[in-house]
């Protein structure tokens, strides 16, 4: 697994990536703060993944190889995807948009915290499928009473 880290460390930026996953925890934070925190880590794993994949960056936007360019969401599938991932991310997105352009969201707090559950989850097993690890963990959403196997 430490192998895994090292070739990714610089290319992927992971101590950046790391840092902001950890600081997304921070209890005292308003949980928007929180969520914008996942927001940011997300665009951060997007962003190196398309660099790290050779995508041309140009006008805000990485192009795929076809010509094309990557919608935020789109991108994220394939990056999920590179690692054998197939998250639904319509309710991150939905959130993550509401809040970039309003500052606040108008979804109930349990709402909110349940989309931050879930992002924290896809997250963290982003991070491991990235790494190579196999076997469980748990669950930010189960608050250690619930696991997964990869």
């Amino acid at each position: 697994m430490w192998q895994s880290y090292f070739a990714f460390e610089q290319p992927r930026k992971l101590r950046v990536a790391i840092d902001y996953f950890v600081s997304s925890q921070v209890l005292k934070l308003p949980l928007e703060l929180k969520l914008l925190t996942m927001f940011v880590l997300l665009e951060n794993l997007k962003a190196t993944f398309a660099s790290f994949c050779g995508y041309q960056y140009s006008s805000g936007y990485y192009q795929k190889p076809s010509g094309g360019r990557w919608s935020f969401k789109g991108l994220l599938i394939e990056m999920f995807n590179d690692v054998s991932m197939n998250p639904s991310i319509d309710s991150i997105k939905a959130l993550r948009d509401e809040i970039i352009h309003s500052g606040i969201s108008q979804l109930p707090y349990d709402m909110q915290m349940s989309i931050f559950e879930n992002c924290q989850d896809v997250v963290r097993e982003y991070f491991l499928r990235l790494m190579g690890f196999s076997g469980s963990f748990f669950l930010y959403s189960g608050r250690g009473m619930k696991s997964m196997t990869i």
